[in-house]
């Protein structure tokens, strides 16, 4: 080994170190190993759910969550994501009441739009077998936001560890009720059954334990608050966020309604598989990240300290974490799909492998992506998003146009949305630093 190696090999173990030592990732450890687990519990049951469900109804239930992502966007207007910032606990409650109300009005307006309109939505998917279930989508809206809702309302009270147990225990109900289905009712309806019910007992049992913690017994700060006042002082969110989120969904679903509208339910199950396997694992990471990070930079823009140095080591020691398991996935993700999920499933091992990259990066910008509302960049990202999203769903086009296939497709948007989230880290890094002299710099 020579000299310049062993010096870079004792920079990285003091790196690493020096990461797991700080606050900030004793956190992600804490919200994280409740991730890490409860996706543990999906990738341990999944071998058997694809041999139990065939590629329809996994297409079926993708075409169902992509709908709910969708529109989960525009609920509650992105008002749960500032229930972290008032410093006085009573303000933080009307924006918790104000977001629930939101999502119990958008959730009757959908169940008209789909009483209405249902049927030819659907067919337009190819996913009609969704019809008799069409009603269960604004039920997925709501519960939605409730969990958006808590899970802002934890973080703000720093309870990350109530909230790694009740994710686990939600993948434990949600995967458990699939794999008992699966045995008498293999069908799109018990996949969309089990994963609501899941979710919706897991919210449920941590407000009702969070109610018994000794914060939730403290006395409220700060004067009454009414909503109005507090809506329009936090309007950035729904006329800024809700935009750019409902662009960042419509991104994220794109590939799959595309390919369920042109290929059918059977090429969007493969999809929505590498999306499940994969997909789903780097989003409930780069979720912790995010929920951790997310008043960690608040409280260093509030205290008029400098946030870029955080967010550059936050995103430098994601990125050297999760090297390793995206490479094997690109290099081999076809024969490991084919092994652990059975050969019919291989062309989701393909999806997975050119999607690598882009995941990769989904969850190394989290850090960043956390930093914008405190810095105050909601317009810039919103441009951002018109951009990322229209540039993406030009590239699936084209795939679509020039009969480039659905796996090439997929590789051409996975291919753009890489260069985008390189240029979101690159924007933010740059507009988080310090522009006056002899700025404080939080430690490491």
């Amino acid at each position: 080994m020579t000299t310049r190696t062993h010096a870079l090999l004792q920079q990285f173990r003091h790196t690493l170190h020096s990461w797991w030592r700080s606050p900030f990732a004793r956190n992600v450890a804490a919200t994280a190993s409740g991730t890490a687990l409860a996706q543990a519990i999906s990738l341990a049951t999944f071998p058997l759910l694809t041999r139990l469900y065939g590629p329809e109804p996994l297409g079926v239930l993708g075409i169902f969550n992509a709908l709910v992502l969708a529109t989960a966007a525009v609920s509650a207007m992105s008002y749960p994501l500032a229930i972290v910032l008032p410093r006085a606990v009573r303000e933080a409650r009307t924006l918790a009441r104000l977001s629930l109300s939101l999502g119990v009005v958008s959730a009757l307006l959908a169940g008209l739009v789909l009483l209405a309109w249902g049927p030819q939505l659907l067919a337009g998917l190819n996913a009609e077998a969704l019809l008799p279930w069409a009603l269960l989508i604004p039920v997925g809206m709501l519960a939605g936001v409730c969990a958006q809702v808590l899970s802002q309302w934890l973080s703000r009270h720093q309870a990350f560890g109530l909230a790694a147990r009740f994710t686990v225990l939600g993948s434990v109900l949600s995967n458990g009720l699939k794999a008992m289905l699966g045995f008498t009712h293999p069908s799109a309806a018990a996949l969309i059954l089990a994963g609501l019910a899941g979710s919706v007992a897991a919210t449920l049992l941590a407000w009702l334990r969070w109610r018994r913690t000794p914060q939730a017994l403290e006395p409220a700060t700060g004067a009454a608050s009414a909503w109005a006042p507090l809506a329009w002082r936090y309007r950035d969110f729904p006329t800024l966020r809700t935009p750019q989120d409902t662009l960042n969904a419509l991104s994220q679903t794109a590939p799959l309604m595309l390919l369920a509208a042109a290929y059918g339910s059977g090429t969007a199950g493969q999809y929505t598989l590498a999306m499940l396997a994969v997909g789903a694992p780097v989003a409930l990471m780069g979720q912790s990240v995010g929920t951790v990070f997310y008043p960690r930079v608040t409280a260093l823009v509030q205290e008029r300290r400098n946030p870029a140095a955080a967010i550059w080591r936050a995103t430098r020691a994601l990125a050297i974490g999760a090297a390793v398991p995206f490479i094997v996935l690109a290099i081999a993700g076809p024969s490991l799909f084919g092994v652990l999920f059975g050969a019919a499933w291989e062309q989701a091992g393909e999806f997975a492998r050119w999607l690598s990259p882009w995941l990769f990066l989904q969850l190394v910008n989290k850090p960043a992506v956390a930093a914008i509302p405190a810095l105050r960049l909601q317009g810039g990202l919103l441009v951002y998003e018109l951009a990322s999203t229209g540039s993406k769903l030009l590239a699936l086009w084209l795939g679509w146009q020039l009969a480039l296939g659905e796996v090439a497709s997929v590789a051409l948007f996975s291919a753009v949305g890489s260069l985008a989230y390189l240029w979101l880290i690159a924007w933010v890094l740059v507009r988080a630093r310090p522009t006056a002299p002899n700025h404080p710099t939080p430690p490491s």
